[in-house]
């Protein structure tokens, strides 16, 4: 079985599809950054990504650009359409490289400090992004919306989505609003791929280390004063527009230790049952539920539903 070496820099980025492939087939690799611009030379054309293969006799074969990585490990891996339909290597190859357009128009907005030229940049990335989208979207509701871009078992485009959104949120963290068209009203099949991909133990370690789906945002906008030690905290799950923390929400009617201990106990039962998914699933689901009960309580209710629910979860254990 070969080894991997995969050098890129230490941040998502274009190199997020290689490492999701990697993880998925199951490859020994390990990620190795190095020093720039020292190392700059050292690299084929001065570029990063680049692959390093080491096979069992102890040869290498090295590799660079990371389209031609991601290339070369599905197809040894099987997760290509058939080569034999060339119509659908060709839609195979249109869909990724619009993947792949979205990142490389980033780079340009991240890296133009000009004004004029960067709300350009933005403004041509917003129109891209919707036409990717709409084109996309259509594609899928094609393949019978599956959850998969081709059939229903996952290949290459499936994967390339998750590391191009995790490389994108990563890229666009202080510019939320530019995410917007990937949201699950705007694009729910593609987002229907990522919530398949995350449910995948394949990927467990992928997505732990990554936020495809900007969940780890969403559920943590319910909450409030949150708390480095508490019962679901896990820093793998950490964006740097949210604060390291994890507390039940603060309300009017319900005191906040009252909601704290309600919140540790639903999430006592459902660690225990949810063995899949990213490592952060458990304090998400957990949270949700919480937030769902304060918000559906009268005044003196919200113990009863609570009840309720810890009963339900018991019995399911």
């Amino acid at each position: 079985m070969s080894i991997y070496t995969l050098r890129h820099f230490n941040v998502p980025g274009r190199a997020e599809p290689c490492k999701a492939i990697l993880d998925y087939t199951g490859a020994k690799w390990t990620l190795e950054s190095p020093q720039w611009p020292q190392e700059k030379a050292k690299q084929p054309v001065g570029k990063l990504p680049v692959l390093v293969e080491t096979n069992k006799d102890g040869t290498r074969f090295i590799l660079s650009d990371s389209l031609a990585i991601e290339q070369y490990l599905v197809c040894k891996h099987n997760l290509c359409v058939p080569e034999q339909d060339r119509q659908m290597v060709a839609r195979q190859a249109e869909l990724r490289n619009q993947l792949n357009d979205l990142f490389q128009m980033t780079q340009l907005i991240v890296h133009v400090n000009e004004p004029t030229t960067r709300n350009s940049f933005i403004q041509l990335f917003m129109t891209l992004a919707k036409d990717v989208v709409t084109y996309q979207e259509k594609w899928l509701k094609e393949n019978g919306s599956t959850g998969h871009y081709f059939g229903n078992k996952t290949t290459y485009v499936d994967l390339a989505l998750i590391g191009t959104m995790c490389a994108l949120r990563a890229t666009l963290k202080d510019m939320p609003e530019m995410l917007e068209p990937f949201n699950k009203k705007n694009a729910p099949m593609m987002n229907n791929i990522i919530a398949t991909m995350e449910k995948d133990a394949k990927l467990s370690k992928y997505v732990s280390n990554c936020n495809p789906a900007g969940d780890t945002d969403a559920w943590r906008a319910l909450t409030l004063n949150y708390d480095t030690a508490g019962p679901a905290y896990n820093s793998e799950c950490e964006t740097t527009r949210v604060a390291p923390q994890l507390k039940a929400i603060v309300g009017d009617k319900i005191g906040y230790a009252k909601r704290q201990r309600a919140l540790t106990l639903i999430y006592e039962h459902t660690a225990a049952k949810t063995t899949e998914g990213p490592s952060w699933m458990p304090a998400k689901l957990s949270v949700e539920c919480e937030d769902r009960i304060y918000r559906e309580s009268s005044p003196g209710s919200y113990h009863g539903k609570l009840s309720v629910c810890l009963k339900n979860l018991k019995k399911d254990d």
